[in-house]
């Protein structure tokens, strides 16, 4: 099976229709932020992809943490559901 990061990345790239990502940006980014710039919407379909693949739910909890937003807190959750 696929890492996360490789999903995210293959997840990225189709949002925005090119090979922008090649690897996931720093760890600390936002992901509404500047340089990955994601809408509230391709959110939701990165999250409903990772759950599908992993066959995990995000919990309520998930949502309310503000580090879920970063690359590394939503990696990190991500990874939690999976051990």
């Amino acid at each position: 099976m696929e890492s996360i990061e490789n999903i995210i990345v293959s997840l990225l790239n189709k949002i925005y229709g090119n090979q922008r990502f090649n690897k996931l940006p720093d760890s600390d980014l936002n992901l509404f932020g500047y340089e990955i710039a994601l809408v509230a919407r391709e959110l939701l379909y990165v999250v409903m992809e990772i759950e599908k693949t992993f066959s995990f739910k995000f919990s309520e909890e998930d949502f309310i943490d503000p580090d879920f937003y970063t690359v590394k807190g939503f990696i990190k959750k991500a990874q939690s559901h999976l051990s």
